[in-house]
């Protein structure tokens, strides 16, 4: 199965980011039309979090507007910037979670097991999972089918070295979820957003994948105590493929028609 996956959207009723030089709702424009335009078309999209910046109902009417020309399903999970609520709300098939109290889920695909976990904290920048979750994600990936599972959320697992954003990042519940990964040996990988930046590990012997935004980036400085800085690199739509009895590979794909150029 080929999974594609975009991240961190920040689609937002206000006039763009970086001085107006990036506007969200093109930038997802074009990273659709980029979708339908891959081939092998993908099988599913996947959306790791930050959908919008303010979590608004307008804003996302705007993004189930832009998703209608997709050529493929999609399915979302809420990151810091989102309502969890609200996105239950607006994009009924996009996040189809029926538990009380987050907005995880399950998707069984054509010989793979998406299992949507929701890291959001209301009102919070960080992520954390609280024994509910977790105990839901035991049962999630413990009822598969028989194939690989992929495990999709916002944020990362793990510090990233851009301390900026560990100091938001998955901040309780990451020993646990670790030992539920690495448990479940036919879980094929682990794909996330939030850092605005495409970066690679792996977890108990899991990939583990982090997208870029489709809109803009975190300049990547990994000297300790730097200054979170936003910079203007293309964005990226991740594929990855996922068979059974192997682990995931992923790949980056450009997006070539990036809003620009720029002068300073």
């Amino acid at each position: 199965m080929l999974v594609a996956q975009i991240s961190d959207l920040h689609i937002s009723r206000d006039s763009g980011f970086l001085a107006g030089r990036v506007d969200p709702l093109l930038c997802l424009e074009r990273a659709v039309a980029h979708l339908n335009r891959l081939v092998p078309r993908p099988d599913v999209l996947l959306i790791s979090g930050d959908l919008t910046e303010h979590g608004g109902a307008d804003e996302y009417a705007r993004i189930l507007e832009l998703l209608s020309a997709l050529q493929m399903p999609a399915y979302a999970v809420p990151g810091n910037h989102d309502s969890a609520a609200m996105m239950r709300d607006c994009l009924p098939l996009q996040v189809p979670a029926r538990e009380p109290g987050h907005a995880s889920f399950v998707i069984e695909g054509a010989g793979l097991r998406i299992v949507g976990l929701d890291t959001s904290v209301e009102g919070k920048a960080y992520g954390a999972l609280c024994a509910d979750r977790l105990e839901w994600l035991e049962h999630a990936l413990a009822g598969r089918s028989g194939g690989p599972a992929l495990v999709f959320m916002h944020h990362p697992p793990f510090d990233t070295g851009i301390e900026a954003m560990d100091r938001c990042g998955l901040l309780h519940g990451r020993e646990r979820f670790g030992e539920i990964i690495q448990s479940h040996g036919a879980v094929a990988g682990v794909v996330c957003g939030h850092v605005h930046r495409p970066i690679q590990t792996t977890l108990g012997g899991v990939p583990v994948h982090v997208a870029s935004s489709v809109a803009h980036q975190i300049a990547l400085d990994l000297n300790r105590d730097a200054r979170l800085a936003y910079c203007l690199e293309p964005g990226r739509v991740s594929l990855h493929r996922c068979l059974p009895g192997v682990p995931m590979v992923s790949h980056s794909s450009y997006i070539r028609d990036f809003p620009g150029p720029f002068e300073f």
